[in-house]
């Protein structure tokens, strides 16, 4: 990939870094009084736009996707390469798979389930629900190949879970493997050794979190006997998959040894802490996001290439979790503090 073909993108993106989420923005949110109050200071950062059609703060939702469809949208016009985008929104088209899967299973109305999808994955939500209720119209707008690899993960997701008591949590790990080796073939493709490197680091997080899931909530006896660990785990990370087939016996105490000697066993170790504390898992998924938001910042140093517009996008998602966060926690009138230990890093 030429990196050079992406001077102007990069350099446009450079230029919307600033209008990202700052600490000052997050701390005016935090200290706000109410939840509108909070909501009303997004009127003062990029969301704004969008404030103005939504004015109830129950629909904040709305603003941070209608905030993440805008950044979409001029990522596709501006990229010179757009395939490289694919890394990007997959991550949505196998979230509103697993929507439409889960509502089909449950004899939900199509309208009803397409509520629930989001606009922001690489095939346009109208493909995708033709694509499961038309059999006469099997098509998705990508390459064959890719279509391909999409259809064999349905139907894996679709057996297994169906094999394991209609168990969604299968649904979705096996989902998330076939997403994240899709995302990868997209990153070695793109010959970018940045964009490899990232992709990578994620694969192993991802499948970090999906053996720790299993291991703290005490399945690894079921997932052994049922031979699904492989069918949840990705291929093609730094970390081999035997590591984490080979440490499913390992007791739950010792679980951050399996990451010592990777970049990854402080992270994991700092994760662990913070779940013994008060069991939830969602401490683990945060040091895992700021472990590759620390890697997305790196690519400031590269002056032209796919990297900004990876990393400007992601760090857009970030910026959607934590105003998703805060506007929760504000709803449910928490403590300051209680919702600030729950904030991912910012990328500014």
């Amino acid at each position: 990939m030429n990196s050079t073909l992406f001077t102007y993108a990069s350099a446009r993106v450079r230029a919307m870094e600033p209008m990202l989420l700052d600490h000052t923005d997050v701390e005016r949110m935090l200290g706000a009084p109410s939840a509108r109050e909070a909501y009303k200071i997004l009127n003062d950062t990029a969301y704004a736009n969008h404030i103005g059609d939504i004015e109830d703060v129950y629909s904040f939702q709305e603003v941070v996707t209608a905030g993440l469809l805008d950044s979409k949208e001029i990522l596709i016009r501006i990229c010179p390469q757009p395939e490289i985008l694919d890394i990007l929104f997959f991550r949505y088209d196998f979230h509103n798979m697993k929507s439409i899967l889960k509502g089909m299973k449950h004899d939900k109305d199509k309208e009803e389930i397409e509520a629930h999808l989001l606009p922001l994955g690489r095939v346009p939500v109208t493909d995708l629900l033709t694509f499961f209720y038309d059999k006469d119209r099997p098509f998705l707008p990508l390459h064959e190949e890719q279509v391909e690899k999409i259809r064999l993960a349905i139907e894996i997701a679709k057996k297994l879970s169906e094999a394991s008591d209609n168990d969604p949590r299968i649904l979705d790990l096996v989902l998330d493997k076939h997403m994240m080796e899709l995302v990868l073939n997209t990153a070695q493709k793109s010959k970018n050794a940045f964009v490899l490197d990232f992709v990578q680091k994620w694969v192993d997080l991802s499948n970090a979190k999906a053996f720790l899931r299993i291991k703290l909530l005490g399945q690894e006896e079921y997932f052994q006997e049922k031979g699904l660990i492989n069918e949840v785990l990705a291929d093609g990370g730094k970390m081999p998959r035997y590591k984490f087939v080979d440490s499913l016996d390992m007791d739950k105490g010792a679980l951050a040894n399996v990451f010592r000697g990777t970049d990854y066993h402080e992270t994991i170790q700092k994760g662990l802490e913070a779940y013994e504390k008060d069991k939830s898992f969602a401490h683990i998924e945060q040091h895992a996001d700021n472990y590759l938001m620390a890697a997305a910042k790196k690519s400031r140093f590269i002056p032209a290439g796919p990297e900004a517009l990876i990393s400007y996008f992601f760090a857009k998602q970030n910026n959607a979790q934590i105003i998703r966060i805060i506007m929760v926690g504000k709803l449910a009138a928490l403590p300051e503090e209680s919702i600030r230990e729950r904030l991912n890093d910012l990328f500014t």
